[in-house]
Formats: structure tokens, C-alpha cells, sequence
């Protein structure tokens, strides 16, 4: 029974997911800041630039593996 207007209506719905969708968000620029902060590798980088001069003979194996152990440290 409702008293004075007041009762479980759809304002729980839309509460509820007003929270959820905050603590999404949140989630999600955790998730960005984490991996921005920790050097994620990412495809492309220096590692497949030195692998492509290795493969053109730009470099020598003794470079390659030495500007590897470089970039990996």
C-alpha cells in the first residue's frame, strides 16, 4: 500500500542503474590508467621496427639481439 505517495516505483530501477553505470565508468578509467602506467606493450612498436630491419639485412644479428635485450630491459 502507498502512503503519502511515496512507494517502490521505477526510481529504484533507474537508481539502480545509475550506480552500475557510475561504477562502469569507474572501472573502465581504471582499467585505461593501469595499463597507460604499466607500459603495456603495444603490436607495432619498437620490437617489430628492429624485427623489420633485421629481416631487410639493415642490421646484424649481433645488433638485432643486442638492441632487443635493450628495449626489453
Amino acid at each position: 500500500m502507498m502512503q503519502m505517495g511515496y512507494g517502490m516505483g521505477a526510481g529504484w530501477l533507474a537508481v539502480t542503474l545509475v550506480v552500475l553505470g557510475a561504477l562502469g565508468l569507474i572501472a573502465a578509467v581504471t582499467v585505461a590508467i593501469v595499463r597507460e602506467t604499466t607500459g603495456v606493450r603495444r603490436p607495432g612498436g619498437a620490437e617489430r621496427v628492429l624485427a623489420e630491419r633485421f629481416a631487410r639485412g639493415e642490421i646484424d644479428q649481433e645488433e638485432y639481439e643486442s638492441r632487443l635485450r635493450i628495449l626489453r630491459s
